[in-house]
């Protein structure tokens, strides 16, 4: 015998949730809304005090380029969230599935963009660059502190590896030296006695 309690549901409990879940559904969608409006409005306004064809206007425009990704992703999201919505109550795995599938289109979506890679290219640039001087400035702080730098200690090392080079060929010549040294004296010594 099963002696397992029943929990019975409350009269209304599925119309509750169901209102729950579409009120959750309309406030998202009313969020989008006021955020597109609020981008639209910041844009232009922005524009309006940005010259064309400068590269602050290159980067409003990436921005509302993004949002409009991030706002498909989000739309994409509400259609298939109805997939994870079941009368057990939502299925948190195909929510998360959802939500994974919905970036993963987004982030292809940008990942194909030929303005993301020139994005990418600049930032890598800029920050290539700035190395470059952090690596300028430290070399001449050290030299202005009579300290080595980087090429200093290489010079160091390179002329350390000539010199072990040139003394291993000294001692080769001196080892070449002292065994005809020692032929001639067993030679002579052999001819004394």
């Amino acid at each position: 015998m099963d002696t397992a309690p029943e929990y019975s549901l409350f009269p209304g409990w599925e119309r509750a949730v169901e209102w729950q879940y579409e009120a959750a559904r309309a406030t998202l969608e009313r969020s989008l809304g006021v955020q597109r409006t609020v981008v639209n409005s910041w844009v232009k306004a922005a524009e309006s005090t940005v010259p064309p064809e400068t590269p602050q206007r290159a980067h409003l425009r990436r921005l509302e380029w993004g949002y409009d990704i991030w706002e498909e992703a989000l739309l994409n999201t509400l259609v298939h969230l109805d997939d994870a919505v079941s009368e057990e109550g939502i299925d948190l795995r195909q929510l998360q599935m959802t939500w994974l599938h919905a970036m993963d289109d987004a982030f292809s979506e940008v990942m194909s963009r030929p303005v993301f890679a020139a994005g990418i290219n600049d930032t890598l640039e800029d920050a290539l660059t700035e190395q470059q001087q952090l690596s300028h400035l430290r070399r001449d702080l050290l030299y202005a502190s009579n300290l080595p730098t980087d090429r200093d200690v290489e010079a160091v090392g390179e002329r350390l590896l000539d010199l072990e080079a040139r003394q291993k060929k000294i001692e080769e010549k001196l080892d070449m030296i002292l065994d005809a040294a020692d032929i001639e004296e067993a030679t002579h010594s052999g001819v004394v006695e």
